[in-house]
């Protein structure tokens, strides 16, 4: 398990610990104080996040899932896409991340 640190919109510091799911998959968690805040998943094998999660809603909008993907392209060594998303939140997060703007 390796560890960084990500930092949200407010100021407040994370840690985030890395954790193998078998071969071709690594789930990265953020916690706050010893609490889990939010996780992404990364495939290895396709190069896209499986999953995306802020777990409480008074987290959300604070930066912290984009922190975690930037961490994430830093380990990867390039951008990171989404694989099918489900939710409209989802989507909003893609596209504001894929915006033009952002070089992609």
């Amino acid at each position: 398990m390796f560890v960084d640190s990500i930092t949200d919109r407010l100021g407040i510091t994370y840690t985030v610990a890395r954790v193998p799911l078998g071969a071709n998959a690594v789930a990265y968690y953020a916690f706050a104080g010893g609490f889990p805040v939010a996780r992404a998943v990364l495939r290895l094998d396709k190069g896209w996040i499986s999953d995306v999660l802020v777990y409480r809603k008074t987290d959300r909008r604070r930066g912290i899932a984009t922190a975690l993907c930037a961490v994430i392209e830093a380990d990867f060594g390039r951008p990171l896409r989404p694989d099918q998303m489900r939710s409209k939140a989802g989507r909003a997060f893609w596209a504001s991340r894929m915006a033009p703007e952002r070089g992609q």
